[in-house]
């Protein structure tokens, strides 16, 4: 099996996109314990909005559920990153193509 690049972007959404999307799904047909996993799943492939899990209306029914509270413990634990774009040098509007439309 090849590796797993999280950072895949298929049909313009991210793996951990996909992985919550599918666990909304599972939890609107009755398939709690199958949205839960594939929650899971995505914070394994970079899900890491532990403000968004907690707030979100979706997982409303499943708050009080042990593994569900463990899921944003876990999500809670990821790091956040910050990047400073100020030490970002701008590109030289001359010679960057970045925005532009060439003639045909």
């Amino acid at each position: 099996m090849r590796s797993l690049n999280i950072g895949s972007w298929i049909w313009d959404a991210l793996l951990c996109q996909l992985h919550y999307l599918i666990a909304g799904a599972q939890l609107r047909v009755g398939l709690t314990t199958d949205a839960v996993n594939s929650a899971s799943r995505s914070i394994d492939t970079g899900f890491a909005d532990a403000g968004w899990l907690a707030a979100d209306p979706e997982w409303r029914s499943l708050r009080e559920r042990g593994d569900f509270r463990q899921l944003i413990e876990r999500v809670q634990l990821i790091p956040s990153v910050t990047i400073d774009l100020s030490r970002v040098p701008l590109p030289d509007a001359a010679s960057s193509s970045a925005g532009t439309v060439q003639p045909s």
